[in-house]
């Protein structure tokens, strides 16, 4: 049924496509129409409106605020109008063959896409008119736009449409000469971005905006240590690798994170190539609850897998992250609580769902927890792994891809010797079945569980201090967008390989993290914030690798994965080791256990 609202648009429409119709007579025969040619308007009239009304309904052009009309309204209009204008060609010179002027039929359609888009965008220009007017520029926060492209027109488009935003933008500023002395809806291009401060001062801005999605993350970086210098928190419009569609909202603007001034720019992977291996197969996720394993369902559910399985052990993670998933409307998974250590629940698990693809992301990885419950990292992070490989041996899995850790590189801790045997184990099971086993390496992850991000957070909330174990401490990292998307990126190539490795860029210092996650907040460090040097924790390193100097590190297809295509070790003695690890772990013999360890890892003896 037709609202009031779709009928009084389309009765107004109406009257419009009548008159562009009648002035399109009026043109082609120089406002002087022949009797005979004026009595073919009048019965085609309804033709030209019966036919047009509908198709604009249809295509969605009724129902929509014209003051809020944009480029999308548009070229619906002209998509709408093309349309119907074919299908009246159609029924008056082929169906009816009345002799119509041709010239007035392509008239009609300028005329009709002028009317429609006209009136739209004049009852935008009213609105927009009105409300400035009616808020005064004394109450509104003074802005300046970085960044005078398109993100930066959508954002001043926005900012117009709703007024509650208590802004009043004073200008933009762009490194692109040739938009100096421009204006975008009135507001003017000021100048330069390094002229920031100048402009601040003569405008008292009170409110930045970095709206340049194409920028690179370094030259953000430099922009925020200007708003820094001017005593402005910027807010940023995210980069256009995180934007899903065209459209720009107020919604999308948010404070300025660690992620935007890391200094390394956004990985960006080959989606097609990733839902090709992932489209239609069933796809099981270990310790799908942690911050690499939700990510990992996050992404893998947009590829079209017909079923995501989600193992984990911890029920309020499995709880939030199906709740996560209810609300991106995606349903076709199943959860288990599980241990990955209990082989025959997973043998269960694995023998009714019978899924293609195993991403396996379970481990302990907290390095200070670890070194104080050993045992617990070998029985989860090694044995539990032997025991998942034991029942992918006797499976029909394709392909299986271990998540592991740069700590697993000449390891100084249990955490790190854990996954090091770890992947030797699947090293070792390689070649043994048909699936295909990979492993990923990388570094640290950006506010994952235990990473210093969410750490530093709450030492800043609590006002300090903030605690760095060594001044000369740095690490690599890598945002758990970036890290999972290159971990699915890597299960789909074909290079044949032992580990692939991601490029994490330069590493970081963690003293400049901290110094940057100060200045983001709003602080001075070491006047308002303290950072205090602590001391280096057992089993730590001041340096993180990512590959060993044994190991070669040869290209792959993407340009940010690496491969080390055969790491070279006694696989029939290394097995043996492992079954006495298991059995000294049964036996809760963890002297002698952690004794074996040590010698088949030499770096755990190092200082």
């Amino acid at each position: 049924m037709i609202k009031r609202f779709h009928l009084f648009q389309i009765i107004f429409d109406a009257i419009l496509l009548i008159l562009a119709l009648f002035i399109a007579n009026e043109i082609r025969f120089d406002f002087n129409i022949p009797p005979s040619f004026f009595s073919i308007f009048k019965e085609t009239i309804a033709i030209f409106v019966i036919i047009k009304i509908p198709i604009f309904y249809i295509l969605g052009m009724y129902g929509r605020m014209w003051r809020y009309t944009s480029r999308k309204e548009l070229s619906n209009i002209i998509t709408s109008s093309t349309t119907s204008t074919l299908l009246i060609v159609f029924i008056i010179f082929f169906l009816l063959k009345i002799p119509y002027s041709r010239a007035v039929i392509i008239l009609d359609l300028l005329l009709t896409i002028f009317f429609l888009g006209g009136v739209r965008f004049v009852t935008r220009s009213i609105y927009e008119y009105r409300t400035k007017k009616t808020i005064s520029p004394y109450k509104l926060k003074p802005l300046l736009i970085i960044g005078a492209g398109d993100g930066g027109e959508g954002i001043l488009r926005e900012i117009f449409k709703f007024r509650e935003t208590n802004y009043n933008p004073c200008g933009f500023l762009d490194d692109d000469i040739k938009k100096h002395g421009l204006k975008i809806h009135g507001i003017p291009v000021l100048g330069k971005i390094n002229d920031l401060l100048t402009h601040v001062q003569r405008y008292e801005i009170e409110e930045i905006i970095i709206a340049i999605p194409s920028v690179s993350r370094g030259r953000i970086k430099e922009i925020v240590l200007l708003c820094e210098e001017a005593g402005i928190r910027p807010k940023i419009l995210p980069g256009i690798y995180e934007l899903v569609s065209g459209d720009i909202t107020l919604s999308m603007i948010r404070d300025v994170e660690i992620k935007d001034v890391l200094g390394r720019e956004p990985v960006r992977v080959d989606l097609e190539i990733i839902s090709n291996y992932i489209k239609g197969k069933c796809i099981l996720v270990t310790g799908a609850g942690g911050s690499i394993g939700s990510e990992l369902c996050f992404q893998l559910s947009n590829l079209k897998p017909k079923r995501i399985i989600l193992l984990e052990r911890t029920e309020e993670n499995l709880f939030h992250l199906e709740m996560e998933l209810y609300k991106k409307g995606f349903k076709d998974f199943k959860s288990y609580l599980c241990d990955i250590y209990d082989d025959k629940k997973v043998k269960e698990i694995f023998d009714t769902e019978k899924p293609s693809i195993v991403f396996h992301s379970a481990a302990y990885k907290h390095v200070p927890l670890i070194e104080k419950n050993q045992e617990e990292a070998i029985k989860n992070n090694l044995i539990g792994t032997k025991k998942l490989l034991d029942v992918i041996d006797k499976s029909d899995v394709e392909k299986f891809i271990l998540i592991s850790t740069d700590k697993a590189v000449n390891p100084k801790n249990i955490m790190g010797a854990s996954k090091f045997l770890a992947e030797r184990l699947v090293l070792t099971y390689k070649n043994k079945t048909k699936t295909n086993f990979a492993i990923v390496r990388f570094g640290n992850v950006l506010g994952s569980s235990g990473s210093v991000i969410p750490i530093f957070k709450e030492q800043i909330k609590r006002g300090g201090p903030i605690t760095v174990t060594d001044f000369r401490m740095t690490r690599y990292f890598m945002t758990i967008t970036e890290a999972v998307q290159l971990v699915i990126q890597a299960g789909a190539l074909d290079e044949e390989g032992d580990i692939f490795i991601l490029d994490m860029g330069e590493p970081i210092k963690i003293i400049e993290l901290a110094n940057n996650m100060i200045k983001l907040s709003g602080f001075k460090p070491d006047v308002d914030i303290k950072i205090e040097e602590i001391g280096k924790r057992l089993g730590e390193k001041l340096e993180e690798e990512l590959h060993s100097k044994e190991e070669e590190l040869s290209p792959t297809s993407h340009k940010k994965i690496f491969v080390i295509k055969s790491v070279k070790f006694n696989k029939e003695r290394f097995l043996e080791n492992i079954y006495e690890i298991e059995t000294l772990l049964q036996e809760r013999n963890n002297e002698v256990m952690f004794s074996r360890i040590f010698e088949l890892i030499p770096t755990l003896n190092s200082e």
